[in-house]
C-alpha cells in the first residue's frame, strides 16, 4: 500500500459538506462501492449491495527480485474483494495534513480517470513463509551470572528464538486498505428512530470473520438483509452534467492557477525592491491580475451554478414524468374499463330487445 496514495472514482464519489456553512461537494476519496465493485465469486462479498469507504488506500502486488521468493510467492493466491470501477484510479497527496485541511475541489482537480479497477481489499491464501526465517533475537535476564556484590542484579544476555520458516498448512488473510469503513460514521446514519443502516460495512466485516473462522452459513442471509435500490437514473444525470462542464471548469482552474503564479512572482519581486516598484507599471499589472483572478472565479461559480441548474432541471422533468405517469395510467385504465362496460351494456340491451 503506497504511502499517501488513495483510491478515487468519479462514478462512485459521494457528496458531503466538510463544514456547516459549506456547500456540499463531491469528495473523490469518499466512495460508495456498488455491486459491480465486489467479487461475485467470493462468499465474503458475493451478496453485498453497497459499502462506503473514506480515503481508502491502494493495494498492489509487491515486486519480488529473488527467484526463490518468486517461486514461493507463486504458490500464494491473491483474490481481489473490493475494487473501483474501470474509471477508477489512484491519487496522491503531499502529506496527511493535506487531507486534514480538506479541499474537495483541489483533490478533484488532482484526479484523472483510469482504465482499470483499483483494488482496496484482498483475500490472500496459501502457505506463507516467515518474515524471520533465521529467527529473532531477544534479551533475557541471566541470574546465574549475576554480580557477587549484588545478587539481585542480573545480567542481560541475547537469545535467539527460532520457529517455522513456512506454514505447514494453507493460511488465509483478509487485507483491507481502509480502517474507516468499520466506523459508525460510514456504516450508519442518525435518524428520528435512531441509527439506520446505510451500507453493508458491518456485514462485510462479519462476513470476513465468519469465513476465516470456517463458518459461512449466515453470510448470504446477512448480506441480503440490507438490500438497497440505487437511483441509477439520477446518478447518470449528475454524471452527464458533470461531464458537460468538466472541460470548461478545468480550463478556468488552469487560468486561475496561471494568474496566481504570475501574481506570486510579482509580489516576490516587489518585496526584493519595493522602493523601485511603487508607482511603476508593475503595480498596475498586479491590480490587473487580481481583477482577472476575481473574474475567473466568478466565471467558475457561474459554471457550477449552471451545472446545478441543469441537474435540477433534468431532475424536475424526471420527477414530473413519474408523478404524471401514475394518474395517466389510472385514467387510461378507467377509460378502457368504461368503454368495455359501455360495449357490454349495449350488447346486453340489444340482445334483450331482440328476445
Amino acid at each position: 500500500m503506497p504511502e499517501n496514495t488513495f483510491a478515487g472514482d468519479r462514478a462512485l464519489a459521494l457528496t458531503a459538506s466538510i463544514a456547516k456553512n459549506h456547500r456540499p461537494e463531491k469528495i473523490i476519496g469518499f466512495l460508495a462501492l456498488t455491486q459491480d465493485c465486489f467479487n461475485s465469486d467470493n462468499v465474503i462479498t458475493a451478496d453485498l449491495n453497497r459499502v462506503r469507504v473514506l480515503f481508502a488506500g491502494v493495494l498492489r502486488k509487491a515486486v519480488i527480485a529473488d527467484s526463490n521468493d518468486q517461486q514461493s510467492k507463486a504458490q500464494i493466491k491473491r483474490t481481489p474483494l473490493l475494487m473501483t470501477t474501470a474509471r477508477g484510479n489512484s491519487f496522491s497527496v503531499s502529506s496527511p495534513y493535506e487531507l486534514m485541511m480538506l479541499n474537495p475541489a483541489r483533490l478533484m482537480n488532482k484526479f484523472y480517470d483510469g482504465h482499470e479497477p483499483v483494488s482496496m481489499g484482498y483475500l490472500v491464501t496459501g502457505k506463507f513463509k516467515s518474515s524471520f526465517p533465521d529467527g529473532i533475537e531477544i534479551k533475557v535476564k541471566d541470574k546465574s551470572s549475576s554480580d557477587a556484590n549484588d545478587p539481585n542484579q542480573s545480567v542481560e544476555k541475547t537469545k535467539r528464538i527460532t520457529g517455522l520458516t513456512q506454514a505447514q498448512q494453507d493460511c488465509a488473510v483478509v487485507v483491507f486498505a481502509d480502517v474507516d469503513f468499520i466506523s459508525d460514521m460510514l456504516a450508519y446514519q442518525d435518524s428520528f428512530f435512531g441509527k439506520t443502516v446505510v451500507a453493508d460495512n458491518a456485514a462485510l466485516m462479519l462476513n470476513a470473520i465468519e469465513d476465516l473462522s470456517g463458518s459461512s452459513d449466515l453470510i448470504s442471509i446477512r448480506s441480503r438483509g440490507n438490500f438497497r435500490r440505487p437511483f441509477t437514473v439520477i446518478d447518470r444525470i449528475e454524471q452527464q452534467a458533470e461531464a458537460e462542464t468538466a472541460e470548461e471548469e478545468a480550463k478556468i482552474n488552469a487560468e486561475i492557477a496561471g494568474f496566481q503564479n504570475e501574481l506570486k512572482s510579482i509580489l516576490t519581486s516587489a518585496k526584493k525592491g519595493e522602493e523601485e516598484v511603487i508607482g511603476s507599471s508593475i503595480l498596475q499589472k498586479r491590480k490587473d491580475l487580481e481583477l482577472k483572478i476575481h473574474q475567473a472565479k466568478r466565471k467558475l461559480r457561474q459554471v457550477k451554478m449552471n451545472r446545478r441548474r441543469l441537474i435540477e432541471h433534468k431532475g424536475n422533468v424526471l420527477r414530473n414524468f413519474n408523478m404524471l405517469m401514475a394518474p395517466a395510467m389510472i385514467l387510461i385504465i378507467a377509460v378502457v374499463l368504461g368503454i368495455r362496460r359501455s360495449v357490454k351494456k349495449r350488447h346486453y340491451v340489444s340482445h334483450t330487445s331482440n328476445a
